[in-house]
């Protein structure tokens, strides 16, 4: 990065010199957007969390100090790659705690499929983590009808399968 720039702003704090500062920075967001793509945040736009990555750098910028010795580019990773993480958490409404589970739960469910040689069923699996079919549904981003409640909520409680006429 060109350091007279960055004594430039830190000087004058002109909003100019602070874009092209930002301008000559965007591979840094892209490197970070593809490895954050690739950890498993696929089901998000990809242009979404580049400019969630350029508002991490323009705080980059703004709080940098010349004076710490440290390279800009190592601290606006940083700075770049959280507030993706923040806008991300942000728009996610799954706690992570479920998300946890339900990796840990795919991960041992591929894995005795291969041992098994058969398909398993999720929904048979997920009670053993501490997991309901709503969270499945959640986080599949599908979602529960009022008609699917009584049926799941009766699935997770033990109660057999029903025949019921109605009139």
């Amino acid at each position: 990065m060109n350091m007279e720039l960055m004594y430039e702003y830190v000087k004058t704090k002109d909003i100019e010199v602070r874009n092209k500062i930002v301008e000559d920075n965007i591979p840094l967001v892209k490197y970070i957007v593809k490895r954050v793509y690739n950890k498993g945040f696929g089901e998000y736009e990809y242009n979404d969390l580049v400019n969630y990555g350029v508002f991490g750098l323009i705080k980059a910028v703004e709080k940098y100090d010349v004076t710490m010795g440290l390279k800009f580019s190592t601290y606006a990773y940083q700075k770049i790659y959280y507030s993706i993480i923040d806008e991300l958490r942000k728009v996610d409404w799954v706690p992570r705690s479920v998300r946890y589970k339900i990796k840990l739960m795919q991960q041992d469910v591929e894995m005795m499929e291969v041992s098994l040689g058969y398909t398993i069923n999720m929904t048979d699996v997920a009670p053993h983590y501490g997991l309901t079919y709503r969270d499945l549904f959640v986080v599949e981003g599908t979602h529960l009808t009022s008609t699917d409640l009584p049926i799941y909520y009766a699935a997770e409680n033990g109660e057999g399968p029903h025949d019921y006429v109605f009139r």
